[in-house]
This record gives C-alpha cells, sequence and structure tokens, in this order.
C-alpha cells in the first residue's frame, strides 16, 4: 500500500529548519569529537571523493586552521557513536593531518530528517552528478525510509519517470559509471537509454565511449540505430510451433546475445 504524504519531505525540512533557527539553536556550542566514533552518513552515499581537495584543504587547515565545525548526529542504531551529516572532507582531511578528534556541533536528527537533508543539499548542488543522485534514492529504499520509487517520488515533489530514470543509472557496467564520474558526463537519458538496452555489458561500454563526444540528440539517434542494426542481423518468430529464423553472420555484432537467444530456444525445444 503507497503512503500519503500532506508535504513533501523537502518541504518539512525546511519549516524543521526554521523552527531551530527561531528557538535560536543555531548558536549550539562547538564540542571536540573523537575522529574514532564518527561514521559516514548512511543516507550520503558517495562515488568517490577528490582526493586533491581533500589534500588542499588539509594544507589550509594546518596553516590557518578549521574554518567551520563539521556537524555530526547521534547515531540512532550506536548511540555511543556519531553520524557526520556536514563536513566529510574536513573530517577525511583531519585523519590525513594525524588529529585524534575535531571540533564539532552536535544535532538531533531522525532517521528521516538525516535522509532529508542530503536529499536538500543534492538538489541545491548545482554540480551533482546524476549517479550520484541515483545513489541517494537508492540508499532511501536500501535503508527502509521508503519502499518504492512512488513513495520517493511523491515525498520529493518528482515524477515518478524521473526517479526510475534516475535509479536505472546503477544499472549501468561499473567502467561506464566510473568513466561517467570522472568525466562528468551527465546526459541523464543517454545513460538510461545505455543502462536499459539488452546488450552485454562490454559492448555497452563500447557503444558508450563512441557516442561520448555526440550532443544528446545525436548519441540518442545513434543509439536507435544501433538497436536497429541489432534487430536486423537476428530475427526469430514462432508460429503454431515453428521457428522461423533468421541470422545475418556478416553484420553480427552482438554474438554473445544471439547466442543466449539461440541457447533459450534450444531449451525450449527439449521441454517441448
Amino acid at each position: 500500500m503507497t503512503k500519503k504524504f500532506d508535504k513533501t519531505i523537502v518541504e518539512e525540512f525546511k519549516e524543521s529548519s526554521k523552527s531551530r533557527v527561531a528557538l535560536n539553536i543555531s548558536k549550539e556550542m562547538v564540542r571536540e569529537v573523537e575522529l574514532s566514533i564518527l561514521d559516514n552518513n548512511p543516507y550520503q552515499p558517495r562515488l568517490e571523493i577528490d582526493e586533491s581537495e581533500v589534500l588542499e584543504l588539509a594544507e589550509s587547515i594546518k596553516s590557518q586552521g578549521l574554518a567551520q565545525p563539521i556537524i555530526v548526529a547521534e547515531n540512532p542504531d550506536n548511540t555511543n557513536r556519531y553520524i557526520i551529516v556536514a563536513g566529510h572532507r574536513r573530517y577525511t582531511a583531519y585523519k590525513k593531518l594525524g588529529f585524534s578528534s575535531i571540533p564539532a556541533i552536535i544535532r538531533e536528527y531522525s532517521k528521516k530528517e538525516l535522509s532529508t537533508i542530503v536529499i536538500v543539499e543534492n538538489l541545491q548542488r548545482k554540480d551533482l552528478h546524476p549517479l550520484e543522485l541515483a545513489l541517494s534514492y537508492n540508499s532511501l529504499i536500501e535503508n527502509g525510509i521508503f519502499t518504492t520509487h512512488e513513495e520517493i517520488a511523491l515525498s520529493l515533489g518528482k515524477s515518478i519517470s524521473h526517479i526510475s530514470k534516475i535509479l536505472s543509472l546503477l544499472k549501468l557496467p561499473n567502467e561506464i559509471i566510473s568513466e561517467a564520474k570522472k568525466r562528468e558526463y551527465k546526459k541523464i537519458n543517454v545513460l538510461s537509454k545505455l543502462s536499459n538496452m539488452k546488450i552485454e555489458d562490454n559492448l555497452k561500454t563500447k557503444l558508450f565511449f563512441e557516442i561520448f563526444d555526440l550532443s544528446e540528440i545525436e548519441a540518442l539517434n545513434y543509439i536507435k540505430q544501433y538497436e536497429n542494426k541489432q534487430i536486423d542481423c537476428f530475427k526469430c518468430s514462432k508460429k503454431n510451433g515453428i521457428f522461423n529464423i533468421r541470422i545475418d553472420i556478416n553484420n553480427l555484432e552482438n554474438r554473445e546475445t544471439v547466442i543466449k537467444e539461440l541457447e533459450q530456444i534450444l531449451n525450449e525445444l527439449r521441454n517441448s
């Protein structure tokens, strides 16, 4: 059964933030928190952390000190530990510098609020990679905040098709995910189309590099032509128990897929 939401979690978080300011909770006490009892926010999965940025930040902290304390929350699953809400790079830089503790502001957040903070921050980031957004959406399901794409869509005020399209990116081969992030490739429609193609991962990866420098429209047209080519090289129909198979061996790039199709036909014949 789908849950109903009177407000999106983004709206709820904004109202909650206003309440904190009104109650002057923004003037929290800064405390030293041991690095050894800090955990990453489970609702903020990251593809990678830029090592050069961390090293640059570490040098800045070493010469000028920490500009802002990090923000942490008590871990709902372990009250002896804290979750990093904001300041993961500062935390990493402190570890590299050999510190044992870091200045932090401790706040109280529920699991839902911890996930909301991540979503709000991500939606406001102009440089956000769609794969990072996909990881954030997926973490909402993995951590039990929501159970369906529809619930995520309703809670964020997004369409179900948008949520499904973003989440489909996680089905991409690892090499495409890595290269798309490294090269800042953010064409969501192209990546989603690639992820849903019924071809081998190595062919998806090859195709990704072929269309990398194309515009979105050109890339989508290229993929469409590729799919039509695959359909033309292998056709199979069944009527009245009779298979009609046509294979163009001179135009057969996706051999593994064709082999699988033929194996399915053989299995059907064996079991009939």
